[in-house]
């Protein structure tokens, strides 16, 4: 999404309208799944524009939004972590998440990401893509500079995060059945996964 008006810079957390940038915007919740509404325009989706202080991010030059992610395959006897998104997009996806504080290694956001989702605490040492991916987030930004990572893991482990509605440990076979986010699809694609 682009960005449409100015930027508050104070300490806050400012959340806009895509379609009118008012900060009328509020949070509700609707079949499990988590959606946004603008007061002022009748906006009803279930994306919004996201601003708040540790926030990483770039406005490119024609103002599109880009985000900084990290996210992990992690692998437990050839089957697959992922989950599925109570939360845009809602598909099935890796753990994953922004990368945002300045002080905030990619290694250490990845690994805060593979507790905060899935309750697993893992460090990848150093990334196997780094690239820029164009796919939405709910926070606004239509472009993420990825960092992926790999892990293998001796417990099938994982518990479900407020987050997802589904936590599971899938083959290749019952992944190409499964509908993906778009990350999550291109990089299993890419690593020969699926």
């Amino acid at each position: 999404m682009k960005v449409k008006g100015k930027i508050s810079q104070d300490s806050g957390t400012h959340s806009y309208c895509p379609k009118c940038w008012s900060e009328g915007i509020q949070p509700y919740a609707a079949e499990g799944r988590e959606y946004y509404r603008c007061e002022r325009c009748g906006y009803d989706d279930s994306r919004l524009i996201m601003f708040y202080p540790q926030m990483r991010y770039r406005i490119l030059p024609d103002g599109e939004l880009l985000h900084y992610s990290v996210g992990a395959v992690i692998e437990w006897e050839g089957k697959f972590l992922l989950f599925h998104r109570r939360l845009f997009p809602f598909h099935y996806t890796i753990v994953a998440g922004h990368w945002d504080l300045d002080d905030e290694t990619p290694e250490i956001a990845v690994a805060r990401e593979i507790a905060e989702e899935a309750g697993i605490e893992i460090r990848p040492e150093k990334p196997v893509f780094v690239e820029t991916l164009e796919e939405p987030c709910r926070r606004g930004a239509d472009f993420h500079e990825w960092r992926l990572y790999r892990a293998t893991v001796d417990q099938n482990t994982a518990t479900l995060s407020d987050e997802a509605d589904i936590i599971g440990w899938y083959a290749p076979d019952e992944i190409r059945e499964l509908d993906l986010t778009i990350p999550t699809e291109y990089f299993l694609k890419k690593l020969g996964i699926i």
